[in-house]
């Protein structure tokens, strides 16, 4: 009995520790939940990007930029800065649509596909408008760790929301 009881412990420990070890991000405009072994950063003068990332390298990315452009023009500049920034190889699939709920509602984005130091990698792009605001989020993983980056972006899209500074 004892030894049930032990195993039970440690199994529960071991499941509920990623969930107990979380931090709250607020500032410039949003507010969201990560986890501790993720890192935020925050640059840009005008238009701050806001960038969480793990230890493998996966990234969710947000932007707020205003009533300053509208998404389908954002999506066309973002579009084109990612396929340069991620060099050779990179390649828009326009044959298939991402998806991801963000504050709450279902956004269609564009997949890019990339190799990265030879490792498959993809990148995910949104831009939308919410509240008046043209919004761009990306998300980008090597697709050997799509399992940790997806639990990642699901627990920051889950507990995203817009605050007011």
């Amino acid at each position: 009995m004892l030894r049930n009881f032990v195993i039970f412990c440690s199994a529960y420990a071991i499941l509920s520790g990623p969930l107990l070890a979380e931090q709250i991000y607020e500032g410039n405009g949003f507010r969201f939940t990560y986890s501790d072994s993720e890192k935020v950063t925050v640059t840009g003068e005008q238009i701050k990007t806001l960038r969480i990332k793990n230890s493998n390298g996966s990234e969710f990315l947000i932007q707020n930029h205003g009533d300053s452009v509208t998404p389908e023009k954002l999506r066309e500049m973002m579009n084109q800065s990612l396929l340069k920034h991620l060099e050779n190889g990179a390649t828009e699939l326009t044959h298939k649509t991402a998806q991801r709920t963000i504050f709450g509602t279902p956004r269609n984005g564009r997949y890019i596909l990339y190799s990265k130091n030879n490792i498959p990698s993809e990148s995910l792009l949104f831009t939308f408008q919410q509240d008046g605001d043209t919004f761009c989020v990306i998300t980008q993983m090597a697709l050997q760790h799509s399992q940790e980056a997806e639990r990642m972006f699901a627990q920051i899209q889950q507990s995203l929301e817009l605050i007011k500074n």
